[in-house]
């Protein structure tokens, strides 16, 4: 990101949005000027009071932007793969393992012995990481964010136990008897924290859609009671909802919580119930819940579901994170991210938007935007399933969800803004009978095959159906195995 292109973003911000971007597009040039007054530097990098509260009342698109640009300062710029870059020798290049991701990454983060071998992943990674799978020809963006999906996904593996979902999967939340199924879980989370990191400094996303309250303990936040909500909405309802309104009458409640609220290790087994706000310590777990201490009971219950009963999953997560992000860059994140900011920064945005998405595009050729084959690919696109269009997205970019605050923040292989790009295959290939789509995923560019309106007798819902029909033959075939264009 330059400043050039930062005043082109602003013109249609809001004037409070084109402050603060102002403001960093003042950093940037002292990027480039590194003899900068010092005060004035330290002023801009450390923030004060009244930068923070105007960019934490701006929209995840402006927050976005602040920490790629901060991260971007304390780590130096995305470099592209092979190209040598002064000061940014050592940046990390890695050769994965797509049959075992999780267990590969953490070989990555091991520190490296004297005889060598792991820890090619334990470094700060200025200039970026670099991913080429073992075996494989492909590297470039797309290869990276095809790795983070494959290693989200295995995290997501119900047989590792990493985390639970008590929302229908819409987030996740770290289990608390991951241990029972993975011993070295703590090494994991640390793995994974590190990776969600490192997606923030590229402007990717990393589809593992942690719950806000889990996120806001990674900034640093103090809990609430209404933290449970993301944890486990039910809960909240039926327990604090209904505390608050009926109070803990005929509920025969007593200072304790099952030690496995799944009941499948350790059925029937309870806890004491512990606070360190609360006079909770001083309770005994068979103690009856009177109506004087339920606000008291409601803090302790939600602080161990919320914290206490993943404390050690929590800290290796915050530690791998903590090991890319600087001390004083946290404290600036903490001041300025809520816990649903940093959800959305690390998985994007939670669902495809057509018009966002159509809005944002732009057209090799400026005459594509009003020809046929382009018009039919948008129909297209509404008729697929929401799955369907995810994996187009994919197919495209090496994406599985949008970035945060849409499509606007693509970024291509450098980790510059390059937006979704609609063009024709090559000459030789765009009328060929039945040519399927094809897609250069690291500059988010995909190539449509040349549609003759004259063969549709029903215009654009006969193309459309025809190049969905297309689509889903070349997304079937080519969302993984990225290669070079």
């Amino acid at each position: 990101m330059t400043a050039s292109t930062l005043d082109a973003a602003t013109a249609s911000m809001p004037e409070t949005s084109r402050n603060v971007v102002n403001m960093i597009t003042e950093i940037l040039m002292l990027r480039q000027d590194r003899e900068a007054t010092t005060t004035r530097s330290r002023e801009l990098r450390d923030g004060d009071w009244a930068l923070t509260e105007c960019l934490r009342e701006l929209d995840v698109n402006a927050k976005r932007q602040w920490v790629l640009e901060m991260l971007r300062w304390e780590l130096g710029p995305v470099t592209p793969h092979g190209v040598p870059v002064p000061g940014f020798a050592d940046r990390i290049n890695l050769v994965c393992d797509r049959a075992s991701p999780l267990e590969d990454l953490c070989m990555h983060c091991t520190p490296p012995r004297s005889t060598g071998g792991a820890g090619g992943f334990t470094a700060k990674p200025a200039g970026g990481v670099h991913i080429a799978f073992k075996d494989e020809a492909g590297q470039g963006a797309a290869v990276r964010r095809e790795w983070m999906s494959i290693v989200s996904a295995a995290a997501c593996d119900r047989n590792c136990l990493l985390f639970t979902s008590n929302d229908g999967g819409v987030t996740l939340h770290p289990n608390p008897m991951s241990g029972e199924v993975t011993p070295e879980h703590l090494s994991y989370f640390y793995a994974l924290g590190r990776l969600a990191a490192v997606a923030l400094y590229h402007g990717e996303t990393m589809p593992l859609r942690l719950t806000p309250a889990f996120c806001s303990r990674l900034l640093g936040h103090a809990m609430t009671i209404d933290d449970l909500r993301s944890v486990d909405p039910t809960l909240h309802k039926n327990m604090v909802e209904y505390v608050r309104e009926h109070g803990v009458r005929g509920l025969d409640l007593a200072w304790d919580d099952a030690k496995d609220p799944t009941g499948i290790f350790y059925p029937g087994e309870r806890v004491p119930l512990r606070s360190d706000k609360d006079d909770a310590a001083d309770k005994d777990k068979d103690e009856a819940v009177t109506e004087a201490d339920a606000e008291a009971y409601l803090r302790a219950l939600v602080a161990r579901r919320v914290i206490g009963s993943v404390r050690d999953q929590t800290e290796a997560f915050a530690a791998g994170f903590g090991s890319v992000v600087p001390p004083p860059l946290q404290a600036r994140m903490k001041a300025v991210l809520r816990g649903e900011d940093l959800s959305v920064l690390i998985a994007g945005a939670p669902a495809v938007c057509l018009e966002d998405w159509k809005r944002h595009s732009a057209y090799s050729e400026a005459s594509l935007a009003a020809g046929f084959s382009v018009a039919c690919f948008w129909a297209a696109l509404r008729d697929l399933t929401e799955r369907e269009r995810v994996m187009v997205l994919q197919f495209a970019t090496g994406l599985t969800s949008p970035p945060a605050g849409g499509f606007r923040n693509l970024v291509g292989y450098m980790g510059d803004a390059v937006p979704f790009t609609l063009g024709e295959l090559p000459p030789q290939r765009r009328d060929e009978p039945g040519a399927l789509p094809m897609a250069h995923a690291c500059f988010n560019v995909l190539r449509l095959p040349r549609l003759k309106e004259s063969e549709y007798p029903d215009g654009v819902v006969g193309g459309a159906k025809e190049l969905g029909r297309r689509l889903r033959i070349a997304i079937e075939c080519g969302t993984r195995g990225f290669d070079d264009f």
